[in-house]
């Protein structure tokens, strides 16, 4: 799978194109703004079997040791902003 590199402003003035580029050719988009990664796009992984899983699994990207600890602190932080005191009724 080799991501082609597309501007975010030329992504967006052309999202429709770009659509239809990933759903009939499966084509893939790795969105850029001011040189930094942001999004991909991929087609869906369509007829996929449930045994198929674990190699499906296997293509996706893996997050680097600074974006877990970092996805990990935003978790706890928005927990902390967001806790309404409402308890969970199916938490034992």
């Amino acid at each position: 799978m080799n991501a082609v590199s597309v501007n975010v402003t030329e992504m967006s003035r052309n999202f429709s194109e770009y659509l239809n580029r990933v759903y009939y050719n499966s084509e893939h988009f790795l969105l850029v703004r001011g040189g930094k990664k942001l999004a991909e796009i991929n087609p869906l992984p369509l007829n996929k079997k449930l045994k198929e899983l674990s190699e499906l699994l296997k293509t996706l990207p893996k997050l680097s040791d600074d974006d877990v600890t970092q996805f990990s602190n935003d978790i706890k932080e928005s927990d902390e902003l967001f806790n309404t005191g409402l308890a969970d009724p199916w938490a034992v």
